[in-house]
């Protein structure tokens, strides 16, 4: 229910492969042979000529072409399709169908068809011939090598009309040649030759000169008939005969052939079960001869009817609907079934093709001998080969990046039919969109409301805002007796062609499948055609589709509304008169000039005339031009007293271009609720990789722990957790893409989704169901090696392997997971993993010994600290004797190792019973650390690296836990946390990993699980009191928020009043942006990247890449864009995040993993950024290079690319940015 592509302007390239009809793979590469531009005409018609090469003198070669087209429409859309065709020396060939073996008593008619290269049919007559061939007295001489004895038959043939062969009937059995024949155009003459085997049954021997002959007359049989098949031999030959059914050997026995043919028969019975196997076996002039004929149950048909009595395909947006489906088996019986039914929108197989592969049928099992060829046959093996069935219920949908959608009733992919011999291409209409061509000047957006000059055509639309891709998934309907399933829902409000995939089966296995397609439609509709984002400062086109159905000139006003999401106040209105003819559509185009001071917009598109109307509303994300710094002051009070704290950076701040967002002061007296706090950030895995995922799984496991061992914690979260969710929590794409992208937004939302999502641990069987989830995705990325990788598709991993194993052996430790977890498969082999790693490290070692002490490697060491952990898993002798010797090693040279590595070696000791030397450790770790009132004990020298095990946080936290295992001091432990409770950012820590190690070490250390009862507090800002504590809350958690213009020095100023001695902790956090444009490429030498782009362009036949510097880029244009990355070092964990401008769209929309350049990485395509991660980054110089279509009309901002260790993220790089102009 498209429209024409109207003048619309293209892009084709047509690429050539030479293939002959002997050979399957191309004879040479590809190359290019012709490119160029169009325009569709009114029609959205396009043509463009080109002359083909003639191939090569080999009669069989031909050339295959692939054509390759990008047209955009003038909204912005670029669309790109592919078609193929094949051109030959020989322009017609023919195709015949005739068996190799004929029976006389059993001759079907046959097909003699005329093609051309393409396999399309022609409507041409032909000869044919067939000839008797003269048999050699040799056995089995190849058939082609045979001379012809005589013309038996000569005819004629029409292609595409069947031929028969009833002629060859009266003809004696033997082998004979075909050869059908035509003539082309230019009265050259093309042939085919096809020889086939002409027998009776009743032959008393094989009907040519051979030593093993063998015909089925059976392959499917009922119970109770009989099953034929004949065999012979033109040689005296001993055959042995075997009937193997599902449970083996039925029966065996020896036939002697001489010259002669026999029936073998044998009567189907029930204890055959689904098929067996008549094996015929032989041994001619030391040849070994093996046949079979596989004979199947004949079964009852299993299909079911699937009849929708109450359809239409043509839907209204909004509308309820009721559909029966009838259910019917091959009678006509009705059927008592189950039925699933979804709907979903079809333009989503654009992206992955679905489709529902079901068949409840287990393949037959049969049994396959395998027979020694010796003449004595002493020994026989049987191998079972059964199709392995999983009985599982339920069907998954892919998992789907998800982009913008087309308009409905049309494929996305137009498939464009070509014409060959040097023709033009044969016209096709292209669908899409008119469009007009109005240019109006670039309205300037304030944060000032502007009266609506039409707000009684506002009243009256009906504003279409939800456009979930997926309509309904009923997985569970049952039929009634007579066969009759009903499916009730409202028709989605998105105007798109939705697929409807029904699958129908009963009790008994009979099963039924059918697609179908219906659409939404309106009689006048609107389609705005919006980016993902807009940035601040960009200059900007937004356009607009109209679309007229009616038969009749359609005279409407359109209207552009643009509101603050936040505010709600109208910043744009915007109406103009748009005359549509019948079945037409129009494009009408808003510039925009996005301003500073707006975050995220409403914008509405709307179009009505006196009995129509319609509307969209989108949320439009406007991203910052400036960065997110987060300032924080956190604060202990030991006693008793009042308490004067300075903001010195709030206070002395001059900054004329500073932004300030948010500035939060926070009180609790319990260091376990700051912990529980920060669950929710990790609880939904930020990535699919099995680091996200395994923080998600144990914030969660741990989460619900904590909560269920803290009545208090219950308690406030039942009480305080149900305030009213932001629109912005609701809606979940928008909250991703803002999560991403505004960092002060994303701290906003989890302040209001934090108590709500903390709700989760007190429903245990939403939250189980969550970590079943979550333990089958991190299941899903195990490799049979019993390691881990980071992303699908990549290697498994060792870090990650034993990152996972560490968090389920915590979580065992403090019996938040049962200890039975450890003999499931999945941690079974998880630990074999790490066994093999260490025996492996164990004998590298041994191989290049030397006397002098050395330092085991971080990997091991890990191995052996994640290994101990597992006491209850047995190990080999060969894994005791390498523990052992690292543990000599360990010995040795302890004072060698990092504080990470020492605490590392101090647990592995403990647990192998050398508990003196690992006190020992401990005294010598606190001996080097440093204490003072505001940041408590800390390791001046705990600096970052760029590995996972130099992060601060993670080796700041290991030498907590060895403390609290190995020399218990809960005072010690205590001040330990006030460090980590320093360096924590607002909700959380600075990753996943360093996040979930310190929420373990809050919780699990030193005096965590005792909640302190809240002492009373006065809290003073700028000497006015904020709040007072102690009566709210039972926990004595206080905080409270100022906002962009709330925020002044004068909040620089805090005074607490505190009554009572226990310890309270603090913080304040400044959140405030800057201009991105002061920032300047970093001098780091260790990390390095560097961003260009390139526009495409066809100078000839080559395909080049033209900088776009300067250069004035046009809507369909395709950028390269080319990341060069170096690092002078090994890194670990790298990711990169290549912002992407506003008016650019991906060309490559799925996720997936690549290897290009010598580098392995996971591509993962987002709606403001593409992130790239690789597990290991080697030392060296790296290219990649993605493609992006330009969309809109503006000028904006190229993006930034930044990459990082992402484990360590003090250590990163960034490029510059570029500018595009497009027009």
């Amino acid at each position: 229910m498209g429209f024409p592509l109207q003048t619309a302007h293209g892009k084709y390239r047509i690429v050539r492969q030479q293939f002959s009809w002997r050979r399957y793979f191309p004879i040479h590469t590809t190359e290019n042979v012709a490119e160029g531009v169009f325009k569709t005409n009114d029609k959205g018609e396009f043509t463009f000529d080109f002359i083909p090469i003639k191939p090569d003198t080999d009669q069989s070669a031909y050339y295959h072409y692939l054509v390759y087209v990008d047209i955009t429409d003038k909204a912005g859309e670029t669309q790109q399709v592919s078609s193929s065709f094949s051109i030959g020396e020989s322009a017609i060939y023919i195709q015949t169908n005739i068996p190799a073996i004929i029976q006389k008593e059993k001759i079907t008619p046959i097909a003699v068809n005329v093609t051309n290269v393409n396999g399309e049919m022609l409507h041409q007559s032909g000869k044919i011939a067939i000839y008797a061939l003269k048999e050699s007295s040799n056995n089995d001489t190849p058939v082609d090598s045979l001379q012809l004895s005589k013309c038996v038959y000569e005819g004629s043939f029409v292609s595409g009309i069947p031929l028969s062969l009833n002629i060859v009937s009266n003809l004696p059995s033997g082998r004979y040649k075909l050869i059908s024949s035509t003539k082309t155009q230019s009265l050259t003459e093309v042939e085919n030759i096809h020889f086939f085997t002409l027998f009776s049954v009743k032959d008393k021997k094989p009907p040519f000169k051979t030593s093993n002959w063998m015909y089925a007359l059976s392959d499917t049989c009922s119970v109770g008939e009989m099953a034929s098949t004949i065999i012979g031999s033109s040689a005296n030959v001993l055959v042995m005969y075997e009937l193997v059914g599902e449970d083996g050997l039925i029966c065996r026995q020896f036939i002697t052939l001489n010259n002669e043919s026999k029936h073998i028969q044998f009567p189907y019975t029930k204890n055959c079960g689904n098929s067996v196997e008549m094996r015929f076996t032989s041994v001619v002039n030391n040849t070994l001869y093996q046949q079979s004929n596989r004979i199947v149950k004949r079964q009852p048909s299993k299909k079911i009817s699937i009849q929708y009595i109450t359809f239409r395909d043509k839907l209204q947006p909004g509308n309820e609907e009721e559909w029966q489906i009838h259910v019917k088996d091959a009678n006509g019986v009705n059927q008592q079934a189950e039925v699933l039914v979804c709907m979903y929108d079809a333009s989503l197989d654009a992206i992955v093709p679905h489709q529902w592969q079901f068949n409840p049928f287990v393949s037959h099992q049969w049994y396959v001998p395998s027979w020694n060829a010796t003449p004595s046959f002493s020994r026989s093996n049987y191998a079972t080969g059964i199709v392995p069935f999983k009985d599982e219920k339920g069907f998954e949908l892919p998992k789907i990046n998800l982009f913008d959608f087309q308009y409905p009733g049309y494929y996305r992919y137009a498939m464009p039919y070509m014409a060959v011999g040097g023709n033009m291409l044969r016209k096709k209409s292209l669908e899409a969109t008119n469009v007009m061509d109005d240019v109006v000047e670039d309205k300037i957006l304030s944060t000032e409301t502007t009266a609506s000059t039409s707000s009684q055509l506002s009243q009256k639309m009906p504003i279409r805002k939800e456009f979930a891709e997926t309509a309904f998934f009923y997985p569970a309907i049952k039929t009634d007796n007579e066969g009759l399933a009903t499916v009730r829902f409202t028709v989605p409000e998105f105007l798109t062609t939705w697929k409807i995939m029904t699958l129908v089966h009963n009790a008994d296995a009979y099963y039924g499948q059918q697609t179908s397609y219906v659409y939404t439609q309106k009689a006048i509709s609107v389609k705005p055609n919006l980016p993902r984002f807009v940035q601040q400062s960009d200059s900007i086109v937004l356009t607009a589709t109209i679309y007229n159905m009616l038969d009749s000139l359609a005279k409407t006003t359109a209207k552009w509304e643009i509101r603050d999401a936040q505010t709600d106040s109208i910043l744009l209105s915007n109406e103009e008169k748009v005359t549509l003819n019948p079945h037409q559509s129009v494009v009408i185009k808003l510039p925009l000039f996005v301003p500073t001071n707006s975050s995220l917009w409403v914008v509405k598109v709307m179009v009505a005339n006196d009995s129509y109307s319609d509307g969209e509303q989108h949320y439009l994300p406007i991203l910052s031009s400036k960065k997110l710094v987060t300032e924080s002051m956190p604060f202990t009070m030991y006693k008793e007293g009042e308490y004067t704290f300075e903001f010195d950076k709030l206070k002395n701040n001059t900054s004329t271009t500073l932004s300030h967002k948010r500035y939060t002061i926070e009180l609790s007296p319990n260091v376990a609720w700051y912990a529980l706090q920060a669950l929710p950030v990790v609880a939904e895995p930020e990535y699919d990789n099995a680091i996200s995922l395994m923080s998600s799984y144990y914030a969660n496991i741990l989460g619900e722990f904590v909560v269920a061992n803290t009545p208090l914690f219950k308690q406030y979260i039942q009480l305080y957790a149900n305030k009213e969710e932001s629109p912005l929590v609701k809606n979940k794409e928008l909250k991703n893409l803002l999560n991403s992208e505004s960092p002060w937004i994303q701290d906003a939302l989890q302040e209001t989704e934090g108590l709500s999502k903390l709700q989760l641990y007190l429903d245990a069987n939403q939250l189980h169901h969550k970590q079943q989830e979550l333990w089958k995705k991190l299941q899903e990325l195990q490799a049979p090696t019993g390691g881990f990788s980071w992303f699908a598709g990549m290697p498994e991993n060792e870090m990650v392997t034993l990152f996972i194993a560490e968090k389920i052996a915590k979580l065992v430790s403090i019996q938040a997971l049962d200890s039975t977890i450890f003999g499931t498969e999945m941690m079974q082999q998880a630990v074999a993993y790490i066994d093999y790693q260490i025996i492996k490290s164990y004998n590298t070692y041994i191989k290049h010994s030397t006397s002098k002490p050395f330092v085991v490697d971080a990997y091991t060491l890990q191995a052996l600290y994640v290994r101990s952990l597992f006491s209850t898993i047995p190990k080999s002798e060969e894994l005791n004797k390498s523990i052992i010797y690292f543990n000599a090693v360990l010995k040795q040279n302890w004072t060698a190792y990092s504080l990470y590595g020492k605490s590392q070696v101090a647990r592995i000791l403990f647990r192998n019973n050398e508990k003196k030397l690992a006190q020992s450790i401990v005294t010598s770790l606190l001996e080097f650390a440093t204490e003072n009132k505001d940041k408590g004990i800390f390791w001046a020298n705990n600096t970052a690296g760029y590995s996972w095990y130099q992060m601060p946080i993670v080796t700041h936290v290991a030498i907590m836990e060895a403390i609290a295992e190995i020399k218990p001091n809960k005072e010690i432990e205590d001040k330990l946390k006030i460090w980590l409770l320093t360096n924590k950012q607002t909700n959380a820590w600075n990753n996943p990993i360093a996040t979930v190690d310190a929420i373990y070490a809050l919780v699990f250390t030193g005096n965590s699980m005792s909640i302190v009862q809240p002492s009373s507090m006065i809290v003073k800002v700028n000497n006015n009191v904020l709040f007072e504590s102690g009566e709210e809350s039972s926990i004595g958690y206080r905080k409270h928020t100022f906002y962009n213009s709330e925020i002044s020095p004068s909040l620089s100023k805090l005074t607490v009043n505190k009554k009572g001695n226990n310890v309270s902790w603090g913080a304040i956090y400044w959140q405030y942006e800057e201009e991105v444009s002061k920032i300047t490429k970093p001098s780091m030498h260790a990390l390095n990247i560097d961003k260009k782009m390139f526009v495409e362009q066809q100078r000839g036949l080559k395909t080049i890449l033209v900088p776009i510097e300067n250069k004035q880029l046009q809507v369909g244009d395709k950028v390269i864009v080319r990341l060069t990355i170096s690092t002078d070092r090994d890194m670990d964990f790298v990711h990169i995040k290549d912002l992407r401008a506003s008016g650019l769209e991906p060309v490559e929309q799925v996720s997936t993993y690549r290897y290009r350049e010598g580098i392995g990485y996971y591509q993962n395509p987002k709606d403001t950024h593409t992130n790239f991660f690789f597990s290991q980054f080697p030392k060296g110089t790296y290219v990649i290079e993605y493609p992006l279509w330009v969309r809109f009309n503006g000028v904006y901002s190229g993006g930034i690319s930044t990459i990082q260790c992402l484990y360590a993220p003090e250590f990163q790089s960034h490029s510059l940015v570029q500018q595009l102009f497009v027009k």
